[in-house]
């Protein structure tokens, strides 16, 4: 997994993160690596994620961005 700075939110909450994650599994066919956009949220009000270098998550995402 690799983080890297996004597009600004287009609600203007907060920074956009963007997690790049290895898949090792999916129910559909994808890419290798998948992009997943979230708040930069430093512990607060828990609205994005944080994650941990060589941390395994199980992370559900719709190609759609919803």
């Amino acid at each position: 997994m690799a983080a890297r700075p996004a597009p600004p939110d287009p609600n203007g909450i907060g920074d956009v993160v963007a997690y790049a994650f290895k898949v090792e599994r999916a129910t559909a066919p994808v890419s290798a690596t998948i992009d997943v956009l979230a708040l930069n949220d430093p512990g607060g009000a828990a609205c994005g994620f944080v994650f941990g270098v060589d941390e395994e998550w199980f992370v559900a995402a719709s190609s759609d961005g919803s």
